[in-house]
């Protein structure tokens, strides 16, 4: 019965590879096989946040500021493969992309032995969250929670309106994002180890700044994790 449903929805409701656009079976979660073993993988990063580095005594991300992260895993590069997997997902409304998704950070997140007591989300704008009809870091960590048996608590919300930051230096993202998050109400994260998860590493200014949210409301340690990271920085 179950192979005749599945005959029926590959005959009569195709799908087809976010990235080659070669038609998959309703199995393949919209992502061929072939195109999953081309996801380029990070290498040449910095042990701490994870961005590109060619000198591994210096970091142009982590070195020189105050950076709150206690550790920072970008798993993909940004480009190919993962960059239609993210565009699917965002643009396009395609929740069946985060079957491999979720895969791809659970075992980034067993490989890097990460422990946490808490995993949260990156939160975004209400319009962008209204415009998609959900927020796609908080679909991959309730996904990321799910499988690994921890809490998920939506810990931080949008403290006030900024410039977006694509608009921005590198050097001032850090500085125009600062008290743009705050922590949700009733929330006790004394001595708590938080992971905190997000799509898209570009400068680690967002993910830096609600790391600093979550230490200076009593959080011991905070991890982060996210699906890609944008190697050239501008």
């Amino acid at each position: 019965m179950l192979h005749q449903i599945k005959s029926f929805f590959n005959q009569f409701f195709p799908q087809y590879c976010v990235h080659c656009k070669k038609p998959v079976l309703i199995t393949d979660n919209t992502l061929c096989s072939q195109c999953l073993g081309e996801i380029e993988y990070t290498q040449n990063c910095c042990p701490r946040c994870s961005s590109y580095t060619e000198e591994q005594s210096y970091c142009e991300i982590c070195n020189d500021r105050e950076f709150y992260i206690d550790k920072h895993i970008s798993i993909a590069e940004y480009t190919g493969v993962i960059k239609n997997i993210v565009y699917a997902l965002k643009f396009k409304n395609n929740v069946s992309i985060m079957h491999h998704i979720n895969h791809i950070m659970l075992n980034a997140a067993g490989e890097f032995k990460i422990k946490s007591d808490i995993i949260t989300c990156v939160p975004i704008e209400k319009k962008n969250k209204w415009r998609r009809g959900f927020n796609q870091s908080q679909l991959m960590a309730v996904a990321l929670a799910n499988s690994m048996q921890i809490s998920f608590l939506n810990l931080l919300k949008i403290n006030k309106k900024f410039k977006n930051q694509k608009e921005l230096s590198y050097t001032n993202r850090f500085l125009a994002i600062i008290d743009k998050y705050a922590l949700q109400k009733n929330q006790d994260l004394s001595g708590k180890q938080i992971l905190i998860v997000d799509d898209v590493f570009t400068t680690g200014a967002t993910l830096n700044e609600c790391a600093r949210v979550l230490k200076n409301n009593g959080a011991e340690k905070v991890y982060t994790i996210s699906l890609a990271r944008v190697r050239k920085i501008v």
